[in-house]
């Protein structure tokens, strides 16, 4: 129940801050507009938006608030942000309840394992976070320069 429990809040809380954005998309607009992370990201939405958007929901340690908030400036309907943050939260929340449901029960192994597996895929992905955001960089260079 509390993966299930937790996985409602965490979509209503997404879907919450999304809509907050999309409210005051045009009055916050041509302040965000000039920052090089919003055009940047507009750029990444553009041409891969969809996957993009999933993995960073999928990410771990990247900061998801900021990407609902940021996600509600941008043009995608809400049902699709609805649809990715909830299914992209999923294994985070999932391997999160198991160490809690792991802990309240006394099962420290079982914790560690989980804790264990959890610091094998962050640890790799933070020390090559900047390569990977390298990469995407990269990638949306190539798609416009094909593209023209």
């Amino acid at each position: 129940p509390a993966f299930f429990y937790s996985s409602i809040g965490l979509s209503l809380g997404s879907l919450g801050a999304f809509m907050i954005s999309r409210a005051f998309r045009e009055l916050v607009r041509p302040w965000v507009e000039t920052s090089r992370y919003y055009t940047r990201f507009e750029a990444l939405l553009e041409h891969q938006g969809l996957f993009v958007t999933f993995l960073l929901f999928v990410f771990p340690g990247f900061p998801k608030d900021f990407l609902c908030y940021f996600l509600g400036l941008s043009r995608m309907p809400w049902e699709i942000f609805l649809f990715l943050c909830t299914v992209g939260r999923m294994p985070g929340t999932l391997m999160l309840t198991i160490q809690g449901a792991g802990l309240f029960e006394g099962r420290f192994m079982r914790f560690g394992c989980v804790l264990g597996v959890t610091v094998l895929i962050l640890v790799p992905m933070y020390l090559l976070r900047e390569r990977i955001y390298a990469w995407v960089e990269r990638r949306i260079k190539e798609e416009k320069g094909s593209s023209i």
